[in-house]
């Protein structure tokens, strides 16, 4: 079964295995959340990639060890691609990549903040719903065997955004009910 939270909830209170943490390859230096999870970890995230060994292109991924500042036992810096050729179909196919990335890793899951701060232009709904929408997808393709309880936490700050990804996750779950068994919880700050 898949399992959503929506969580409206500051993202190092989220207790969880595997925080993911989205960033573009064409927004280095990083700002907002991975800047200050790069940062929390001497930089390590920034190091990878001039090393090389990341580059921020969908898929591209880095594991580190939660820090004293999270909740989070593993954060995951996952890659997806150029922010500016990124549309709501293409962030749907990120987001359904990253269900299957995280399930090959051994995860059941995982939490993530939502993605807005980086897509001024659009409208959260349709964020929101590409997220919800990609999720599903992903979901849909593991194996039977593989679908025991897959649990994703979204992380919303914003109590007004959180309602809106609220609203769009339920019109997302009809859509796919016949094809996944799930369920979505809702979780206000200080539930």
């Amino acid at each position: 079964m898949l399992k959503i939270e929506l969580a409206n909830t500051r993202l190092y209170q989220a207790e969880t295995e595997l925080m993911v943490v989205p960033f573009f390859s064409d927004r280095i230096p990083f700002k907002g959340i991975v800047g200050w999870i790069d940062w929390l970890h001497g930089g390590s995230i920034s190091r990878a990639i001039m090393k090389g060994g990341l580059t921020g292109a969908n898929g591209d991924k880095v594991v580190l060890m939660g820090s004293i500042k999270f909740r989070a036992e593993r954060i995951m810096a996952y890659g997806m691609g150029e922010a500016n050729k990124a549309l709501p179909l293409t962030i749907e196919g990120m987001f359904t990549e990253l269900v299957g990335d995280v399930q090959e890793m051994g995860f059941s899951g995982f939490s993530a903040p939502t993605v807005r701060q980086d897509f001024d232009s659009w409208e959260y709904r349709d964020l929101s719903r590409s997220t919800i929408k990609g999720i599903y997808q992903g979901y849909s393709f593991l194996e039977p065997s593989q679908e025991e309880d897959y649990e994703v936490v979204l992380i919303e700050e914003s109590f007004e955004h959180w309602r809106i990804l609220e609203g769009v996750s339920y019109e997302v779950m009809v859509q796919y009910r016949d094809k996944v068994d799930s369920e979505i919880e809702s979780k206000k700050m200080g539930d």
